[in-house]
């Protein structure tokens, strides 16, 4: 890894560590409060100092940062949109909008294959909007009553894991990638749903979901935490030989 890489490795691990930390105290205030905008607030006002500390990164592409990242960004600006709106609009039309928008994410993907624009810093823009997604949909289905509260860990999960891989300095997930995607479809789907379905439909689906991500996260920590301890184990096993 050169210096560069470094660097941006390190920004990377101290903004997640923030961006999770200002995302706790969003949920903190939904709860005493009962408002989730500064939720919104929090996300749209981190994903945009992440992405403009990082954008010098995507010089020479296409439209100053690439085709898939002005996708990505478009994503970002219609989810805080929506979740502004939300208590105007009926379920159906929320249902559908955040449909919609799920739809597009898969569009900068094969947009970045396509034509060859695959970078880190899109990735994780990627990844931190739908993060924002799942946040927003989570606190507001638990203020309108739709699923349980308990549902805000499964939603905050990877905050959760953000903050501790800043500690252990592994921000690495050991369940496999395709698991990963398929709970992750499957969490999005029983939110999604959630506006459509009746409450007892919509608290069910969710509690599924909702265990299979605490499961998969939970499994990556305990490794995490494993590979912490064993690692001071293993160099002074080398110092000794």
């Amino acid at each position: 890894m050169n210096r560069r890489e470094y660097s941006s490795e390190a920004f990377y691990l101290q903004w997640v560590f923030w961006y999770s930390i200002a995302n706790l105290f969003g949920v903190l205030l939904f709860f005493v409060l009962d408002i989730y905008r500064p939720v919104i607030g929090i996300n749209i006002l981190a994903i945009t100092i992440y992405f403009h500390e990082t954008r010098k990164r995507l010089h020479n592409y296409p439209w100053v940062i690439g085709y898939p990242n002005w996708i990505t960004l478009f994503r970002l600006s219609c989810i805080a949109i929506l979740g502004i709106l939300l208590p105007m609009l009926s379920p159906h039309l929320a249902f559908f909008a955040f449909a919609l928008i799920i739809l597009i994410d898969g569009l900068d993907g094969l947009i970045a294959r396509k034509f060859k624009q695959i970078t880190m810093v899109g990735s994780r823009l990627d990844g931190e909007t739908d993060a924002f997604m799942v946040l927003l949909l989570t606190v507001y289905h638990i203020k309108t009553g739709k699923i349980p509260e308990w549902i805000i860990l499964p939603g905050m999960m990877r905050h959760i894991f953000g903050i501790l891989s800043y500690f252990f300095k592994t921000p690495k997930e050991y369940t496999p990638r395709r698991v990963r995607a398929m709970i992750a479809v499957i969490f999005f789907g029983t939110l999604l749903f959630a506006f459509i379905l009746n409450d007892y439909w919509a608290e069910v689906t969710n509690a599924i979901a909702g265990t299979l991500i605490l499961t998969s996260f939970g499994v990556s920590l305990l490794l995490m935490i494993k590979q912490k301890i064993r690692g001071p184990k293993r160099r002074k096993h080398k110092n000794q030989t």
